[in-house]
């Protein structure tokens, strides 16, 4: 994506971007470079998913998190998939604006359950 990323910029303008995982990393270089906001869809905190699965990361845990905590505060706002990641959210930058957009089944079951967005969020 970051070899590609340039060209396609060249070739469009973006009113925003929409970032998840770690190309957030990317969408942050292009707010600093070209002005683009981008809103963070956080799927997963990136430096809990890497500490886990390689414990030895743990000792870059302040590091990764700090960048983790940039991309959050410098998002025009984060859509988190569930409480915990909207908590982690909110504690790298209050202010910031987080929606809790919980994952949808698509097992089937009772459709009445689900979020009407455009009447929540007009």
């Amino acid at each position: 994506m970051m070899a590609v990323l340039p060209w396609v910029l060249r070739r469009q303008r973006y009113d925003i971007l929409h970032a998840t995982e770690e190309s957030v990393f990317l969408a942050l270089l292009v707010k600093k470079l070209k002005g683009v906001p981008y809103v963070y869809d956080m799927d997963s905190s990136l430096v809990h998913q890497m500490t886990d699965k390689y414990p030895f990361l743990s000792r870059l845990y302040p590091l990764m998190a700090w960048f983790e905590g940039q991309a959050v505060r410098h998002s025009d706002g984060v859509l988190a998939v569930c409480r915990a990641l909207e908590e982690l959210a909110l504690r790298y930058a209050p202010y910031q604006r987080v929606v809790r957009l919980e994952d949808a089944s698509l097992l089937g079951g009772d459709h009445e359950q689900g979020i009407d967005l455009r009447e929540r969020f007009g």
